[in-house]
């Protein structure tokens, strides 16, 4: 490792020489705060039997599963010639919560052509120091009752920050196991069906 190198386990290895002074500095801001993070994470460690716990409590939490209209909320639902479900963005990030020792340095634009967008995001167990980069590739299209159409600012706004978050639980997810995820899963369908069940009555 160069002097001209900076480490930082979300990015990849930069040459400060082709940086601003401006750059350079807040690099090193963010250095120092993910050490302290790793440090404050190694300090109190994880319980995993408590992470657990704690995510099970957090599915009978009212309203965790579905939002007040009856939408779904801790799960994506769709059909497409079947039905295919997953946890949510709103799951994983309650289920990095509880499961503490994680951070993510959430999605950043890589690139923008008059086509595509592209974006990437980075999530590191603090503990295991197991890092998990991921990116995805989205042509400027939205959907319309005309087909697909190219978004205006607000649209493509819209468009750039559901792709994001897809990315982000993809990312999240990556560090929890999936027997974890799998029971996450079947536990907010059980506590829909109970809730669902306590509507009729």
């Amino acid at each position: 490792m160069t002097e001209l190198q900076t480490v930082n386990p979300f990015a990849e290895v930069v040459d400060t020489r082709n940086l601003s002074a401006g750059i350079v500095a807040s690099q090193a801001r963010e250095e120092m705060e993910l050490k302290a993070m790793f440090a404050v994470a190694h300090s109190v460690g994880r319980d995993m039997r408590q992470a657990w716990n704690d995510m099970m409590a957090a599915v009978e939490r009212p309203g965790f599963c579905s939002h007040p209209d009856g939408r779904p909320r801790a799960l994506y639902i769709f059909k497409k010639g079947q039905e295919i479900k997953g946890l949510s963005v709103y799951t994983a990030r309650e289920m990095m919560r509880c499961w503490g020792g994680l951070a993510v340095d959430s999605p950043r634009i890589v690139d923008v052509t008059d086509e595509e967008v592209h974006i990437r995001a980075v999530a590191i167990d603090l503990l295991t120091v197991n890092r998990h980069a991921m990116e995805a590739q989205f042509r400027k299209l939205v959907q319309t009752k005309a087909g697909w159409v190219s978004p205006d600012e607000r649209d493509l706004q819209s468009l750039v920050l559901r792709n994001a978050a897809k990315l982000e639980r993809n990312v999240i997810l990556k560090h929890i196991p999936q027997d974890i995820q799998d029971t996450m899963t079947a536990k907010i369908l059980g506590q829909m069906r109970l809730e669902a069940t306590k509507d009729l009555t």
